[in-house]
């Protein structure tokens, strides 16, 4: 017999020990409170994929009772459509039977993930988008590259961002490129780091404004470069 419970006990460990499936690249789960203990997931995704493609709901469950304890996690396709079932749904929509509305913000560990972003520096004025995607894209997979333009001239002003898939290969491109590359046509080798890296500094100059659209951020340095919304009741939590 305790040979039997060590076999299971065992076992238990291996499963534990299994890796979790690979996301997919891009994709961002959020947590949901208030749900309501007798929502489904099928229910969450009829309320959750009006904003776009989900990938995945999964109700938290009571570990003894194996119940759900009112909340979920929600997994979009892309961070865009889990922005805007935030700010649609979070402290407004209830669901059947609920007094409260929905607490909607990312899962824990999801914002570092997110933080993938560089701001690139010293870069060839006469670079192309093109030109800087592939300078870049050895790196990992790019979503988005903003070249920087002189307010007055609209000219490139040899700055841009460069956001990455996840945090990881951001990194690669700051240890690779940082200091180390010098363009064609470049004065001196490039500069490549966090997007939030300084960014006191950065709000307060001229190129700070127009990361921001052109107008100071207000709130002070500590305020986030890109709001990241985290609205209604309940916290986040992570698997």
């Amino acid at each position: 017999r305790a040979g039997g419970e060590e076999g299971k006990g065992g076992e238990k460990k291996k499963r534990e020990k299994q890796p979790q499936p690979e996301r997919v690249p891009g994709s961002v789960k959020l947590f949901a409170g208030q749900c309501g203990r007798e929502a489904t997931e099928a229910d969450l995704t009829a309320v959750f994929s009006k904003f776009g493609k989900i990938l995945e709901v999964k109700l938290i469950e009571d570990k003894t009772t194996k119940k759900s304890k009112g909340c979920a996690f929600v997994q979009f396709a892309n961070k865009m459509d889990a922005d805007k079932a935030i700010a649609t749904l979070a402290g407004v929509h209830k669901m059947a039977g609920m007094v409260n509305a929905l607490a909607l913000s990312y899962a824990k560990g999801e914002q570092e993930k997110l933080v993938a972003k560089l701001f690139m520096s010293s870069i060839a004025k006469t670079a192309t988008k093109e030109v800087l995607e592939a300078l870049v894209a050895k790196f990992g997979t790019i979503e988005e590259v903003h070249m920087i333009k002189d307010k007055t001239t609209k000219a490139f002003n040899g700055s841009a961002f460069v956001r990455f898939t996840n945090k990881k290969q951001a990194g690669a491109a700051i240890d690779a490129l940082n200091g180390k590359v010098t363009m064609e046509g470049a004065p001196k080798p490039l500069v490549v780091k966090w997007a939030d890296a300084d960014k006191k500094a950065l709000i307060k100059s001229p190129m700070g404004q127009q990361m921001m659209g052109g107008s100071p951020m207000r709130g002070g340095g500590n305020s986030p470069m890109r709001g990241s919304p985290m609205r209604g009741r309940g916290s986040p939590m992570g698997m």
